[in-house]
């Protein structure tokens, strides 16, 4: 698969180049550059469920889902408008990870793709992204379409299914699966969540949705007395409505105008995206707009809501779903209000049964490991050669260690529990009598000093990983020169020693070596330089397998270190769980922790000490000693402990009473 993607993306590298220039020219997409053109995104977990929606609508349709599906949710949407939308939905409800659709191509959607190692592929109605497609036919992960309805022209479902094959397609609704010729699954947006708005009406009121200039005319036309809510298709269109309103003899406010309590204006234009599903509950009727222009949109905003609905007579492709509405054709605007008989309500909608069915069938049990950078790949035999070298010649010229020695490494550079691991292996050998020294690496150290606990502010002395051990009561030795770090542990008094990150060297031979090994990635490859695995380091003795909690894959019967969260912390005081709105403070590029939801502020994990926007943040507990002391107060924190399961400690001693330490 590597190399089927290496080669895929320098045969169409001048997609690439013109990706790149799209991105810097348009900008609205200029902003999120990295995450478009390089697919660099934080914060995904392994075996996430890989959901693609266009814009708004289909966001909405993927709440629907998204609200009955377990597990980590990686949530890719192409337009602006909607990745607004997507990223307030995921705020509340927590598990999904929103990120801008990838370029088309396997240079950018390579490196989304190697973070979430996705079990499967949801494209929501018409979506349409064929890299993504192709990378899931290499890796047999399954690919869905749900909630499909017909294409508007007679060569549009065959060459979608061309552009995008895919492993099932469920149809909207009945209707639309009878069109299609394929298995009815649900109308997803008719059970997405309807959100909530701040304001209400002092009267009883009308909807218009989605309208176009002949419904608001057919609106404008009614005798006035009743509120009406305007939410037309095009937002941009609402200074134009409201004057035409006005026009009429009503009075009129606009949604970004209005300052707070109840509504008693004649009409009041929605001029903001996200609200429509929220602004509809409690009216009276609602008109779809489109039908007498081109076609009517879909009701499902109003199905949520339980409200009465009608249309012009273009129902257009969504006219199964109108149907199921029960709504009401209207022939022509001229006679809108002359039937003035009550209207009949769709039914309340039931979760997505035949779809959820569907889907459980399609998800593969693990995805083949991809390096994120495939471009890269004509550098690695010169990484690997240059790699066994050193590694070698560090073993040839170590020394004996006086002292148990542990060293904990990976050939995962991509945070499968190293530290975690070699704190748990010094709590270990501490409740064995031992004093422990530490060797950290000293990530977020301004210099590369000698650096120990207890002189100056931890963080600049030990890095924040140095930080952690000190607060757990090591002696601690942070610096470049690790041989010497070494040597002044021993001068301190330590009894046993404990390596983090122990790849690096220190001229000293370990006693017992650790390897960690997230079981999602069992081939353990890193991002240098393409995402192969490390290579040259000395056999380990002890393979210990990360358990994040979140219960995929499952672990293969190893050794194993899990990991358990503490109470809240607000600075230092204990306090309630934070608002799952909290923005988040990202020190890693992909943490593997469960995370509060919201939206995400990101640290570089070698920069300075930061300082946030005011406000209340959440963070772990390495997150939190980075910050600035004026952001830790309004910081929300827990304590991380792994702890090994009794094999691994036995392992430990057993390996250490052989090497006779």
């Amino acid at each position: 698969m590597n190399a089927a993607v290496a080669v895929w993306g320098a045969l169409t590298a001048p997609w690439w180049v013109f990706g790149a220039l799209v991105v810097a020219l348009w900008p609205r997409w200029r902003g999120e550059w990295r995450a478009r053109l390089l697919g660099a995104h934080g914060g995904i977990r392994h075996g996430a469920t890989w959901i693609h929606a266009s814009s708004v609508g289909e966001v909405r349709a993927a709440a629907g889902l998204i609200a009955h599906l377990e597990g980590p949710i990686l949530l890719t949407v192409e337009t602006d408008t909607g990745l607004g939308v997507a990223r307030g939905m995921a705020a509340r409800a927590g598990g999904v990870t929103v990120a801008p659709a990838p370029w088309p191509h396997p240079w950018s959607v390579a490196p989304l793709w190697a973070d979430a190692m996705p079990r499967r592929v949801v494209l929501i109605e018409s979506a349409t992204p064929w890299a993504v497609v192709a990378f899931s036919r290499l890796a047999g992960v399954p690919v869905v379409r749900v909630g499909a309805r017909p294409p508007r022209w007679r060569l549009g479902r065959a060459l979608l299914d061309w552009l995008v094959p895919v492993d099932l397609t469920l149809a909207r609704g009945p209707e639309e699966a009878l069109v299609l010729g394929v298995l009815a699954g649900d109308d997803l947006k008719d059970v997405a969540p309807a959100d909530s708005v701040p304001w209400r009406w002092s009267r009883p009121f009308v909807a218009g949705l989605s309208t176009h200039e002949a419904d608001e005319g057919a609106l404008l036309s009614l005798a006035p007395g009743v509120g009406m809510l305007l939410a037309p298709r095009v937002p941009a269109r609402s200074g134009e409505i409201a004057a035409r309103a006005r026009a009429s003899g009503r009075t009129v406010m606009l949604r970004s105008a209005w300052t707070g309590g109840a509504i008693e204006v004649d009409v009041f234009v929605l001029d903001t995206l996200g609200e429509l599903a929220g602004a509809v509950v409690g009216a009276k009727w609602a008109l779809v707009g489109g039908g007498w222009s081109g076609g009517a949109h879909s009701p499902s905003d109003a199905v949520r809501a339980r409200v009465p609905v009608c249309v012009g007579p273009d129902l257009g492709s969504n006219a199964g779903a109108l149907r199921r509405a029960r709504a009401r054709v209207i022939a022509t605007p001229a006679q809108f209000g002359v039937d003035s008989s009550p209207l009949d309500a769709a039914a309340a909608p039931s979760p997505p049964l035949r779809t959820l069915e569907a889907l459980a069938g399609h998800l593969s049990i693990t995805t083949p490991e991809l390096a994120p950078r495939p471009w890269a790949w004509p550098l690695v035999p010169l990484w690997s050669v240059g790699w066994i070298a050193r590694n070698l010649t560090r073993r040839a010229f170590a020394k004996r260690s006086p002292v148990p020695f542990v060293a904990v490494t990976s050939r995962d550079a991509r945070g499968p529990g190293k530290t975690s691991t070699a704190r748990a292996v010094a709590a270990h050998l501490a409740l064995r009598g031992h004093r422990v020294g530490v060797l950290a690496h000293g990530a977020g150290r301004p210099d590369r000093r000698l650096g120990r606990e207890g002189e100056r502010d931890p963080l600049t002395a030990l890095g924040d990983e140095g930080a952690l051990f000190e607060a757990d009561g090591h002696l601690v030795a942070s610096g470049g020169r690790r041989g010497e770090a070494f040597a002044d542990l021993l001068r301190r008094g330590a009894t046993a020693v404990v390596a983090d990150d122990a790849d690096r060297g220190c001229g000293v031979q370990p006693s017992v070596i650790v390897h960690v090994r997230h079981p999602a990635t069992p081939l353990a490859r890193g991002p240098q330089p393409a995402g192969e695995r490390r290579v040259g380091l000395a056999p380990p003795h002890l393979v210990v397998e990360w358990d994040d909690g979140s219960g995929w894959p499952k672990p293969t019967g190893n050794a194993a270190i899990r990991l358990t969260f503490g109470q809240w912390m607000l600075g230092g005081e204990p306090a309630p769980p934070p608002s799952e709105a909290a923005p988040w403070v990202d020190v890693h590029s992909r943490p593997s922790a469960p995370q509060v939801s919201g939206p995400v502020c990101r640290l570089a994990p070698h920069g300075p000490q930061v300082d946030l926007p005011d406000g209340l943040w959440a963070t772990t507990q390495r997150g939190w000693m980075r910050l600035g002391a004026g952001s830790r107060g309004r910081t929300a924190w827990r304590r991380s402990t792994g702890t090994l399961d009794v094999g691994a400690c036995r392992a430990i001693d057993e390996l250490l009473l052989a090497t006779r330490c």
